[in-house]
């Protein structure tokens, strides 16, 4: 079980629906791994887009920040940068993830981050069976592979520890008020804890 300080949320309602959702998860991973083979099967494509749902919860959060804390700030992210996304329209999961490479807002030596988020993103939108846009396999079984849930699980938990190292809140604005986010699976990445979480005891 990996556990990430959620303190770089700034909407409460949607840290907290990203803990819920996350409750979800851990009870999908549970009926997997005491499943047959059919039931880990089927219950990949739910946990996959999940996963996409909450990266896109998240990157949404945090434009969220950048337009509306001005008060506050975003640390780690100079001022032009602020100014430039201010004036931009940054509204769609592609969107966020395409800005935030251009402007490296999750790294400069992870370029393989961003592309990973774009494979979760089209694994998100299979939610829509007819599969307009031919991503993948036409195959949900195949295109939900147990090998691409493992690579979503690795690009999510990624992630959610970049933004916890880049952009959590300071006291006074960080109150510890969403619970740490709990991710149901071993750590891909090494091990980390980050400083000055306020839900940290």
């Amino acid at each position: 079980m990996v556990s990430i300080c959620s303190d770089f949320i700034g909407s409460f309602k949607i840290g907290d629906n990203v803990a819920f959702n996350f409750d979800i998860i851990e009870e999908l991973y549970r009926c997997q791994q005491e499943g047959d083979n059919d039931t880990k099967r089927r219950l990949r494509k739910p946990i996959v887009i999940l996963f996409g749902s909450i990266a896109e919860a998240v990157l949404y959060d945090l434009y969220g920040r950048i337009h509306g804390f001005t008060r506050e700030g975003v640390p780690n992210i100079p001022t032009e940068v602020l100014s430039d996304i201010r004036t931009k329209t940054v509204d769609k999961f592609a969107k966020f993830i395409d800005n935030a490479k251009s402007n490296q807002l999750l790294g400069e030596k992870d370029e393989a981050l961003y592309e990973q988020l774009h494979v979760l993103r089209k694994l998100r939108n299979r939610v829509h069976i007819q599969n307009t846009d031919s991503q993948f396999e036409r195959d949900d079984p195949q295109a939900f592979n147990p090998r691409r849930q493992k690579e979503a699980e690795r690009t999510l938990e990624k992630l959610l520890k970049t933004m916890a190292e880049k952009y959590n809140r300071k006291k006074p604005w960080a109150t510890g008020h969403v619970r740490d986010f709990r991710l149901p699976w071993e750590a891909h990445l090494s091990a980390w804890e980050p400083e000055g979480c306020s839900n940290q005891m």
